[in-house]
């Protein structure tokens, strides 16, 4: 063997062996040479149209990844959580997206005045258990249809052990060791993580933190569900409403209207700054996806001019005050045009996929990988 092009032979021969092998045991083994390899592992992201949020993440939320919003109560996890599930609907029109509200706190009322739509692209489910919710997650996986799932929240629902306890095993109760629910995560999460990541879905979960430092003083924060989700998770964003004065959001008439909420990404692997932190407006009924964070973000951004005396102006708009500027931008529709020109000044695209790249499915691709090897030989 002397030249480069019979080793490269014989490793792709070998490589040709082993995938056989992988596929005969009911594995997905891919491999590949350089950079026609790595275009297949390349991470997409996908605007969720909440600038702050965007910008934050290094251009949106990553596909085949999972991202963590957690946070104290009411603090708008499931309404971020329904953005971005929206968005994922919105942008990829030839794909699903599946929604798993674990909680009580459901309300379709509220999902309708968020925006967020709910037809047959979107798979909607009410599981019993945490292992019923997470093993119908695996099979969305593996059907490769599916480009976002949500789950809301990752321990909502109890498992099959503790549902059995509530329905009159009191004696379990008692029993001590490691608590079933981390148990169930950290197993699901080392046979599905790649499955996951091979269907280029996003898996978004919501969880909440059990303490906020000792004494009232913040020094760390300890979230539920275990150390499995903090080692597969790929983002992870902190939820937190702001305090006195500056928290509660009000109208020109003085009426309580929201609050600001701050926004902190803890984790990123996929081009985002870890430990920034970005202010979010959230509006009663419209969540965090309003006028006011584009107007926000627009001025942060330099798109929109704020002069003296609370003036602002965008291009041959101009109004003296916030609201008679909100109302203008309002009132001409010009939502969509503010914002595409913010995205396109921090380089953000809403449009991830090109037709070379985008995925197909066929009927043999959602076969298990052992049948497959079986009609190849």
């Amino acid at each position: 063997m002397s030249t480069l092009e019979e080793k490269k032979a014989a490793v792709a021969e070998a490589m040709k062996k082993i995938r056989s092998k992988a596929e005969k045991l009911g594995s997905d083994f891919r491999a590949g040479f350089g950079s026609e390899m790595e275009d297949s592992m390349r991470i997409e992201k996908i605007p969720i149209g909440i600038p702050e949020m965007d910008i934050m993440l290094g251009g949106g939320v990553s596909r085949a990844r999972v991202t963590e919003i957690f946070g104290m109560y009411s603090v708008g996890k499931s309404t971020m959580a329904m953005h971005i599930l929206e968005a994922f609907h919105k942008e990829l029109q030839d794909d699903l997206v599946a929604f798993s509200p674990n909680e009580p706190s459901y309300d379709p009322e509220y999902r309708r005045k968020l925006g967020v739509t709910m037809d047959d692209r979107v798979c909607l489910n009410e599981a019993d258990s945490l292992e019923d919710s997470l093993n119908y997650c695996a099979d969305l996986a593996d059907s490769k249809a599916v480009s976002c799932m949500v789950i809301d929240s990752i321990v909502g629902l109890g498992s099959r052990s503790e549902r059995q306890t509530a329905r009159g095993a009191e004696k379990d109760l008692d029993n001590q060791g490691i608590p079933p629910t981390p148990k169930t995560l950290s197993k699901f999460f080392r046979m599905t993580i790649g499955r996951i990541a091979k269907a280029k879905m996003a898996l978004i979960v919501t969880n909440q933190i059990r303490t906020e430092g000792i004494g009232g003083t913040h020094t760390w924060d300890d979230v539920t569900a275990g150390h499995a989700l903090k080692h597969y998770k790929g983002s992870s964003v902190k939820l937190r409403r702001i305090g006195g004065k500056d928290g509660p959001i009000t109208d020109e008439d003085g009426k309580y209207i929201g609050f600001w909420t701050m926004a902190k990404l803890v984790k990123d692997k996929s081009g985002g700054i870890e430990g920034t932190e970005v202010k979010i407006p959230f509006i009663y009924g419209k969540g965090f996806k309003n006028t006011m964070g584009l107007i926000s973000c627009a001025v942060t951004q330099e798109v929109v001019n704020k002069g003296g005396g609370g003036s602002f102006k965008w291009g041959d708009i101009s109004a003296k005050g916030y609201w008679n500027f909100e109302r203008k931008i309002i009132e001409g529709n010009l939502e969509d045009k503010l914002l595409k020109e913010l995205y396109t000044k921090v380089g953000i695209s809403f449009k991830q996929e090109t037709p070379d790249d985008k995925r197909t499915v066929t009927k043999e691709d959602k076969k298990p990988a052992r049948k497959r090897a079986k009609k190849e030989k």
